[in-house]
């Protein structure tokens, strides 16, 4: 059954003194029989048991177990060996608080995953006579119970082998002689081996008594049963020192010959009883049985110890496994132990794992998701979507981004979106992103809010057969291109107390002045009145045929009605163009007839570098008035002329061709040729006005008789007088008209400065596509508006400002590089901007020849310059800014409408659309703030899992501290390792859950204070913190990995503990 071979057992003190503990022992136990271990304190007796139990491991030497050696053991097969063949039984009885009686007994069997059997349970409490004793808890029953109630637990599995250690030390003598009466009735079925200091009870009881000294086997005596020597049928002799006379014999000569002789051959008294108390108290002090017969001592002899042979099947373990209701029930009695350190823990675990459960949103954030479904929420019925095209844009070898530009709608591709998602969808034409302000429509000074934004900021035409139409309210839709039909949130902010509506008066030619206010109080009396617009710099009324219904303003804004919010009037503005309310409709002849006035914009913004990088600094030499020489700075942009891609078109001075450059002649921009020749322009203007060519130009006397005509007719106004050419205010008119005679005068003389100027403005004209013109409002006051002109008006300019340069000559100047280096080079031409692209920096180079970059020029590598590629080509009949496509809010036409917007989904050309609205916007933003924050968050999210972790490592580790006993019971009785680790996790399980829990709820809370937060502060559209059933299985998964990594390290350094350590440590 069980063997011990040349077992060592060596401890180390706290000194590091080695101290042998069992020295080469080796011993054979018997299949069955009480086996005592006797010896003093320190003698290895319990070491013994230990070692022999699996409590403890040998330093050297083998425990053999049914054939099977402990050097084959792995670490949990001594805790499986005990549960499988080995049942403990300890001095301090060792029950288990938690658990009644009936609990505790079946806790060996359901180690060994059997069910507990309560009949058998029963049976086993009636035999140690604690029958009505199975619902009582242990600290209800006195000593001698509990030791009866290890018994039987040690019992109910039916061990092969019954280990006790001083079983009988806390118990009195006659509860001590019941447990050795049932031990050695044990005996006489299995192996019971004993360690006691009690020789007597060894003696009487023990079938085996080995004793021990300093680690060593002293005595190993056996007992067996001495039959008595007959001297006759009346007298026997037992145990060679006791005669026994039968009862009622007749002693003859011989019987007391014998008895004399006996009692002769004796050193002292000789004490001779016929009371059967005392010869009943005598035989079994000597263990004398019915027959005469005793029982003695002597040595053991091994080989009358039979060994049996056992099979694999024979010697299989059975691996603990303990119900997790058991490890639940014992987990959870940890947590009353320190309850002000269970509420400290489980507050700032909640802490930890509410701020990992509002991080966890954004982890779990999946913005395309979002976006649908928040569009899906919306009351969007129009979509409003912007184009874009792609570019990749690299400055040397290794810096390259993405970036894009802006461009318009071709016609085309609004019949292609209508025919994807509705008739009603139509495109529009942008009025800028501020929109225009209407002209005759001003604040009364009773303005109480800002509620209605009187704005037009886009214009579109509807077919015919588009179903908005139908919208229109009040009267008609517009017929010609001077027509407007406006939405019903402009008509009630036209109409409002807080605005007044200025009467147009057109002339005969049409110019506009105001009559005074009109009295408008309802939408419908705004039909057949004019607003007036400012397109590009110029002013045009347009009458109103109709209005339309352009939806309901969200009632998130009414705040605005009563007071001013910042943030959400911002948010309102934004709101207000992304929808229709800012929106009118025009004539199908609207585009054609402003078409010339250059208020479209083709929305293209093509990047093209056209020059290449100079490292040098560029300027040239002038001459100032005092006769001194400076120098002038010059862009650093240069390029080879007829060199490379995106050559502008150069004009040469005096109309020369060219096709290359000589080595040191120049081709500027157009701004500083004009600079660098001013003189050469001034002395060609006085030139041509001496020759008389700009005589016929002067309309300065016109206007002089234009003003007698009118002061003879009483026009002029005398009272505000008049000003001059040169702006002083006259208040006589004679004095008026003498200085206005004089000045015309100056003007003849100076007519080539005029002319001069005229150059200047067409260079303005042609370079920046607009000027300022100046007029006088309806209150007389000088107003200066921005003229903005088409492309062809600018070709015109051009035209002018080649016909000028032609009649001059190229001239020297004086080149200067880093200031230091000077160089006599002549100006032969300039070069034209790009104006057909709004980016590029066409207007900001030069031209030179080749060798003269390489003898005087630092030209950087190649992989130093910018580069922007696209696959875009501009496209003809680009003229929508935007369109609105109609939405259903299904979920199909949600994705048809993500699969086209986005960069992911560009064209072959680049082309690429986005929605304009703020909820993209914010969806955007939204997104943005996940993708950044995700990856700060998880780990912000790791830290407070790390924390609630180390707390919950403290704790637990607090509480294997307190639970020394119940592991060093249970690993005793043969769980693992594992079993401990399911009792403490299930402890931490519980902290976890009670913390996750409250986090839930502290998450939801605190997703819908941010998520407020963000939408009442920074206008968030879109609930960024979403907390779903992802962020739940998420804190959920944290929890279980917190509880599971905060019991496995302490668990696991406890469990590598040897049991004995941890019963010893009870």
């Amino acid at each position: 059954m069980l063997e011990i071979k040349n077992v060592t057992k060596v401890y180390k003190t706290k000194g590091g003194v080695d101290t042998k503990a069992l020295d080469d022992v080796s011993i054979a136990f018997p299949e069955t029989g009480l086996v005592f271990l006797l010896g003093k304190s320190g003698s290895g007796k319990s070491t013994l048991l230990n070692v022999c139990g699996g409590l403890d491991e040998p330093t050297s030497g083998e425990v053999i177990v049914k054939g099977k050696s402990s050097k084959s053991f792995s670490g949990s097969d001594f805790d499986s060996y005990r549960n499988t063949f080995v049942g403990f039984i300890f001095q301090e009885y060792n029950v288990l608080d938690e658990f009644n009686v009936e609990d505790n007994i079946a806790l060996a069997l359901e180690l060994q995953g059997k069910p507990k059997d309560k009949e058998k349970i029963h049976k086993l409490l009636c035999d140690v006579e604690l029958e009505n004793f199975a619902k009582r808890k242990p600290n209800t029953l006195s000593g001698g119970q509990k030791q009866r109630i290890a018994i039987a637990r040690a019992l109910v599995k039916e061990p092969q082998i019954i280990m006790a250690d001083e079983p009988t030390g806390a118990l009195d003598s006659a509860t001590g002689k019941q447990v050795f009466d049932t031990l050695k009735k044990l005996s006489e079925t299995r192996l019971v081996i004993v360690v006691s200091h009690d020789r007597e009870f060894a003696e009487i009881y023990g079938d085996r008594i080995v004793e021990l000294k300093d680690g060593k086997i002293i005595s190993d005596v056996t007992k067996a049963n001495v039959p008595p020597q007959t001297i006759d049928e009346n007298v026997t002799v037992i145990g060679g020192n006791t005669l026994n006379i039968k009862k009622g014999s007749r002693l003859n000569k011989d019987n007391i010959k014998a008895i004399q002789d006996f009692v002769l051959s004796c050193d002292g008294d000789v004490i001779i009883t016929k009371g059967e108390k005392q010869i009943d108290s005598f035989k079994k002090a000597n263990r004398m049985a019915a027959d005469g017969a005793t029982e003695t001592f002597g040595d053991t002899n091994a080989e009358d110890i039979e060994l049996k042979q056992y099979s694999k099947e024979d010697s299989k373990f059975i691996r603990s496994r303990l119900p997790a209701g058991k490890a639940i029930k014992i987990g959870a009695s940890g947590l009353k132990l320190k309850p002000v350190r269970l509420i400290f823990t489980i507050f700032l675990s909640f802490i930890a794992f509410t701020m990992f459960g509002l991080f966890s949103t954004l982890m779990v954030y999946d913005g395309d998701s979002v976006a649908k479904n928040s569009f899906m929420e919306s009351g969007y019925e129009f979509i409003n979507l912007t184009k874009q095209y792609a570019t990749i844009v690299s400055w040397g070898d290794n810096d390259t981004y993405e970036s894009s530009q802006s461009v318009n709608f071709t016609q085309k591709e609004v019949d292609e979106f209508a025919k994807k998602f509705g008739d009603s969808t139509f495109g529009y034409y942008s009025l800028g992103w501020s929109g225009l302000d209407i002209d005759n429509v001003k604040a009364n000074g009773n303005k109480k809010n800002e509620y209605y934004k009187t704005k037009i900021s886009k214009l579109a035409y509807l077919s015919t057969a588009n179903t908005l139409r139908n919208n229109i309210t009040a009267g008609k839709y517009p017929e010609k291109a001077t027509e407007i039909c406006i939405s019903r949130y402009l008509a009630e902010g036209i109409t409002s107390e807080n605005t007044e509506l200025y009467k147009v008066v057109l002339d005969d030619k049409d110019n506009i002045n105001y009559d005074g206010t009109e009295t408008v109080t309802t939408v419908e009396s705004l039909v057949g009145k004019y607003l007036v617009i400012s397109l590009n710099g110029r002013r045009f009324a347009f009458k109103i045929t109709g209005v339309f219904d352009s939806g309901n303003v969200s009632e998130k804004y009414d705040k605005l009605k009563q007071e001013t919010d910042g943030m959400l009037e911002y948010q309102y503005e934004e709101y207000l163009k992304e929808g229709m309310f800012q929106l009118a409709f025009v004539s199908e002849n609207f585009y054609s007839e402003f078409e010339k006035y250059g208020i479209f914009s083709t929305g293209e913004s093509i990047y093209i570098r056209y020059f290449d990088y100079c490292e040098n600094q560029l300027g040239y030499k002038v001459t100032e008035w005092d006769g001194n020489e400076n120098n002038r700075y010059l862009d650093n942009n240069v390029k080879a002329f007829g060199s490379g891609d995106n050559t502008l078109k150069c004009h040469f001075l005096g109309g020369a061709n060219k096709t290359s450059l000589a080595e040191n002649e120049v081709v500027l921009s157009l701004n500083y040729m004009t600079e660098i020749m001013r003189t050469e322009i001034l002395e060609l203007f006085t030139q041509l006005n001496k020759a008389g060519e700009f005589d016929d130009e002067i309309e300065y006397p016109k206007m002089l008789q234009e003003s007698d005509k009118q002061y003879e007719e009483g026009d002029v106004n005398k009272e505000n007088g008049y000003y001059d050419l040169n702006g002083w205010h006259i208040y006589d008119y004679e004095d008026y008209k003498r200085e206005y005679q004089n000045r015309c005068e100056q003007i003849k003389a100076e007519y080539p400065n005029v002319k001069f100027d005229n150059l200047y403005r067409d260079i303005e004209k042609y370079l920046n596509g607009r000027y300022y013109n100046s007029y006088e409002d309806e209150n007389g006051n000088w107003q200066n508006e921005e003229i903005t002109l088409s492309k062809e008006e600018r070709l015109a300019a051009l035209d002018n400002i080649v016909a000028v340069f032609n009649k001059l000559q190229p001239i020297d100047f004086k080149f200067t590089v880093d200031e230091l280096k000077v160089i006599d080079c002549k100006l032969v031409g300039f070069h034209e901007r790009d104006i057909e692209s709004n980016n590029n920096d066409s207007d900001r180079g030069m031209y030179l020849s080749q060798s003269f970059i390489d003898k005087n020029l630092n030209m950087p590598d190649k992989g130093m310059t910018e580069k922007i590629e696209t696959n875009y080509v501009k496209e003809e009949g680009t003229i929508y800014g935007g369109i609105y496509v109609e939405y259903d809010k299904q979920a199909a036409s949600t994705d048809n409408l993500f699969a086209a917007i986005g960069r992911e989904n560009k064209k072959a050309n680049d082309v690429f659309y986005e929605i304009e609205n703020s909820l993209y916007q914010s969806i955007e933003m939204a997104n943005n703030y996940a993708e950044m924050l995700s990856t700060i968050f998880l780990w912000v999210g790791v830290v407070f899992a790390a924390f609630a972790a180390l707390l919950m490592f403290n704790f637990i580790s607090m509480s294997i501290s307190n639970k020394r006993k119940e592991i060093g019971i249970l690993r005793a009785v043969g769980a693992r390792g594992t079993d401990v680790f399911k009792i403490f996790f299930a402890e931490a399980g519980i902290i976890s859950g009670i913390c996750t829990i409250l986090s839930i709820i502290g998450a939801v809370v605190g997703c819908w204070l941010i998520n407020g937060i963000l939408k009442s502060e920074i206008g968030l559209e879109v609930t960024l913190f979403v907390f779903g059933i992802a962020s739940v299985a998420m804190m959920l998964g944290i929890a279980l990995l917190v509880a599971f990594i905060s019991t496995f390290l302490p668990v696991y350094f406890a469990a590598r503990k040897k049991p004995v350590d941890s019963i010893r440590a009870l």
